[in-house]
């Protein structure tokens, strides 16, 4: 008689709310326009939720929360903890730039491609289940 292999069932947890999954923590590649990519980490990532939601609990309405003093606050703590390296940058004289969260900031802050992408890329839960499911099976 043989005995079938009983499957583990991922929870919802393991799916879903992982903040140990590389992808909340250490980021994916993402490839961008002209030959570019950014290192994009998920917006579960729990020091960008952590420094977020102290952020929110500073502010009183909706208002300042609609303000551009708000909105710089993010988009720094966007550079700082979401976009975590680039390749395929150079400048004016063709030198491939060092990585800098100060130039993520302004790109965020100037850019509306750029802050979509970076949105997008980071709320886009499916692209970082690939790496729990990963887990799941080893």
């Amino acid at each position: 008689m043989s005995q079938k292999k009983k499957t583990q069932k991922p929870s919802l947890n393991q799916l879903f709310l992982r903040d140990d999954a590389s992808g909340a923590t250490e980021g994916k590649w993402f490839s961008h326009i002209k030959g570019t990519k950014f290192r994009i980490v998920s917006l579960l990532n729990p020091e960008y939720q952590a420094e977020l939601v102290a952020l929110l609990s500073k502010l009183d309405g909706a208002e300042a929360r609609a303000s551009d003093e708000f909105t710089a606050a993010v988009h720094k703590l966007m550079a700082k903890h979401i976009v975590k390296g680039w390749q395929g940058i150079y400048d004016e004289n063709g030198q491939e730039l060092p990585y800098s969260s100060d130039v993520v900031f302004d790109l965020l802050q100037s850019s509306t491609d750029f802050r979509d992408f970076v949105t997008k890329k980071a709320t886009n839960s499916a692209a970082f289940l690939d790496d729990a499911e990963q887990d799941l099976k080893n």
